[in-house]
């Protein structure tokens, strides 16, 4: 009987020091990206590694679609990348005649409708934007994509008129001149985020 209760109590301790051993990551550690609408304009944030900073200030809605519900909804897809464990890369290309930037798990990854982050105004460059976006030499102000509706910088959804169609822009970067895909990595961007103060209250994560 003792031996048995022994050989219990060493078990016990070899259980109990294994999960000592393991102790899983934090949930103050998980990368979330979120829409604070605590302030204006509304702005995508991300918040990861103790480190929160903004990644799109959403100035202008389009259409139906106002400056909050396009924070909602492309900060929802960041998140859902994220998750999914696609947003290994950031990259640029073109969707259904619009420049966009996508997630991707690789370097060599095309942009598709699945993987879509957010999509610009004809005749933006969506390489521009993504420069703008891993500015690392400037402030946390400066290097935030500012939604304008001003090309080259505006990653909002805009309809397309007739004479649009039939004429184009002389600034327009169309897809058929766009040959140079760019591809940022996600851990390099992680690695120098620039910190903003964190409100008293941490906004509430919108989405799934």
């Amino acid at each position: 009987m003792n031996h048995k209760l022994l050989t219990l109590s060493i078990s016990s301790l070899t259980i109990l020091s294994l999960a000592a051993i393991y102790q899983p990551p934090v949930l103050a550690q998980r990368t979330s990206f979120y829409c604070d609408t605590t302030k204006s304009p509304p702005t995508t944030y991300i918040k990861s590694r103790g480190r929160r900073s903004a990644v799109i200030r959403w100035n202008l809605g389009i259409g139906r679609s106002s400056a909050l519900q396009r924070c909602k909804i492309v900060s929802q897809r960041f998140q859902r990348q994220y998750d999914s464990g696609n947003l290994r890369f950031f990259k640029t290309g073109f969707l259904n005649g619009y420049p966009v930037v996508c997630a991707a798990r690789t370097s060599g990854d095309r942009c598709t409708n699945r993987m879509l982050l957010f999509t610009l105004t004809r005749g933006s460059n969506p390489n521009t934007v993504l420069a703008q976006l891993f500015n690392l030499n400037s402030l946390a102000s400066s290097a935030v994509i500012n939604q304008s509706g001003v090309p080259p910088v505006s990653p909002v959804i805009a309809p397309q008129s007739s004479r649009d169609r039939s004429q184009g822009g002389e600034n327009n970067t169309r897809e058929a001149d766009f040959a140079n895909e760019k591809t940022y990595s996600f851990d390099n961007y992680l690695n120098n985020l620039p910190n903003e103060e964190d409100p008293s209250d941490e906004p509430t994560l919108e989405g799934n």
